[in-house]
């Protein structure tokens, strides 16, 4: 058996593009309408659960850090640049 299928063509539709307008100054520089993109839609990510705890630290020391907590005295006394001849 053969089926013979018709298709039905509908013709064309012209669609008319707005003209962009284009302002003509007395400049010396170029200048065109801005165009918008459209963006894409935000998806927030989802919020997930953490049982993570840090973990227990036990800290040993004077609680700061720099020449004012040392310990110990330097190895050398402060010196002064050599004089430039």
């Amino acid at each position: 058996s053969c089926v013979s299928e018709t298709a039905v063509i509908a013709p064309a539709q012209v669609v008319e593009k707005p003209q962009d307008v284009v302002c003509v100054d007395d400049h010396n520089h170029a200048s065109a309408p801005m165009t918008r993109a459209p963006a894409p839609e935000y998806v927030p990510e989802t919020p997930h659960h953490s049982d993570w705890q840090r973990p227990s630290f036990h800290f040993e020391g004077k609680g700061a850090a720099g020449g004012h907590s040392a310990t110990r005295v330097a190895s050398a006394p402060a010196t002064r640049p050599q004089p430039v001849e």
